[in-house]
């Protein structure tokens, strides 16, 4: 899925997570909660929330304002 700005894609995924990737600047983060395959994910309009489907039968909304300002794993494990 695309943000409204073009700016972020999610993606779901077989392993539980979804993927997030900020496209100017190559940032990414992995978001986890479900426990069950992802299949589907969409933003809201205006970019503020993401909400997230899921095989465990639970929708999750994610705050991308929060996601967004925190530092990546990779990065977080390499300082």
């Amino acid at each position: 899925s695309f943000s409204d700005s073009d700016e972020l894609v999610c993606t779901g995924s077989l392993d539980c997570s979804l993927m997030l990737w900020r496209i100017s600047d190559g940032w990414t983060n992995r978001l986890r909660g479900h426990t069950n395959w992802v299949l589907c994910c969409a933003f809201q309009p205006g970019g503020v929330m993401l909400a997230s489907g899921s095989a465990d039968e639970t929708i999750r909304l994610w705050n991308l304002e929060a996601i967004v300002a925190e530092v990546p794993e990779e990065e977080a494990q390499h300082s």
